[in-house]
């Protein structure tokens, strides 16, 4: 029969998968499967005459293209096999011997853009560009060995927490590779590779520099990017990353029942519950399309770029050197300790992977205390003072 997209939407599944050829275009046709998928696939032979060897070859999931457009694409197809290709053994051939830029190239479609939050995305992307592609892009995936590990890592000493990032990434990405059939399992040679050594950095701010930081908020805030501001509130309200925060969108907010939904969160879907002070930002927010962090179009959400130039004038303004935007979700766990709460809380509460690392905050309950003894001594060291400046004048 001549196929037609009312002919394929009719076509019932059966217990087995069946074919359907097109009179029309002989070879090609639509494959059934038992679960109702339809796919267009090609008949053809390679070798030459009746006596080549027959093979079917699927171009596309009947949803995901038309059927006119199917037909161009299998012509094309039918075009080169009579030069002598055959698009299976080519497609075959490719998946064998996939290279790095093939792996590279996936890693952002499948897995970077399903999974990660927009900076995270961004800071992989740009180190794939600039790093791993230039130095292995056109090798094969399965040749990467312990020697090139060791040679990237090597090659970047003069940043060496770059390094370790950079190294951690190619890692990462390697264990797909082997999930996803390229190498063989449990043969990433980046593991083997010693990391360099990294100050652990668990910043987080005092009393007086939060209200340093709320001083240089209001300083700002009429001549700032009111989205940038607003992410950084939410920041250190919620604990959340700041990459979460741009991802957050107004239907992931449900105003009733005050609770956020986060998406594309580090560790997996979370659902947080939202304090007061936050819903009234968010309900004070203008909604410009679908993000609540909006970006210069109506479609994107704010770049971490403008963000992190508000907060570079934010730090200026407290006198906070070196401070970074996510020391903000440092000192909400710090906080949370110091009310008593357990690390099982703290994991939850700002969404970390595991207890070990919200214990790094359980043991910081005494350091709140720390702040009030530092102001009460600073009283008690004025009025010494002031005894002292007034025996002086007298």
């Amino acid at each position: 029969m001549k196929l037609t997209e009312k002919r394929i939407r009719d076509l019932k599944p059966k217990p087995k998968q069946f074919f359907v050829w097109d009179d029309e275009l002989p070879g090609f046709g639509v494959r059934v499967g038992a679960s109702s998928s339809k796919s267009y696939v090609l008949r053809y032979r390679v070798g030459g005459g009746r006596t080549g060897q027959q093979r079917r070859a699927t171009l596309s999931k009947c949803s995901s293209i038309t059927l006119e457009s199917a037909r161009r694409i299998a012509r094309e197809y039918f075009a080169d096999i009579r030069n002598g290709g055959d698009p299976l053994g080519d497609r075959r051939k490719q998946r064998a011997e996939p290279t790095c830029n093939d792996l590279f190239d996936r890693y952002i479609i499948d897995h970077a853009a399903e999974h990660k939050a927009v900076k995270s995305r961004q800071e992989d992307e740009r180190y794939i560009t600039k790093v791993l592609k230039p130095k292995f892009g056109t090798r094969k995936v399965r040749d990467i060995t312990l020697s090139d590990a060791e040679a990237l890592h090597k090659s970047l000493r003069s940043t060496p927490i770059a390094a370790n990032r950079v190294l951690s990434l190619f890692s990462k990405i390697l264990n797909l590779a082997e999930r996803w059939h390229m190498r063989e399992v449990r043969s990433n040679p980046c593991s083997a590779v010693a990391r360099n050594p990294e100050e652990s950095r668990d910043r987080y701010y005092s009393t007086s520099e939060i209200q340093s930081i709320g001083r240089a908020l209001r300083e700002l805030e009429p001549t700032s990017n009111p989205f940038a501001i607003l992410a950084i509130k939410l920041a250190f309200l919620l604990g959340v990353r700041i990459g979460e925060i741009q991802n957050m969108k107004w239907e992931n907010i449900n105003f009733e029942t005050q609770r956020l939904t986060i998406e594309k969160s580090k560790t997996g879907r979370q659902q947080l519950s939202l304090p007061t002070d936050a819903l009234d930002l968010l309900s004070a927010c203008k909604q410009v399309g679908p993000f609540v962090i909006a970006g210069r179009g109506t479609d994107k959400p704010l770049d971490y770029k403008s963000i992190h130039g508000v907060w570079v004038k934010i730090r200026g303004i407290a006198g906070l050197e070196n401070a970074r935007v996510h020391d903000l979700r440092h000192t909400t766990a710090t906080l949370a300790a110091g009310t008593g709460a357990g690390a099982h809380l703290i994991r939850d509460l700002i969404g970390h992977k595991t207890l070990a690392m919200a214990n790094r905050y359980v043991g910081r309950m005494d350091e709140p205390v720390s702040d009030l003894r530092e102001q009460v001594a600073g009283q008690i060291t004025k009025n010494l003072n002031f005894e002292q400046n007034e025996l002086k004048e007298t």
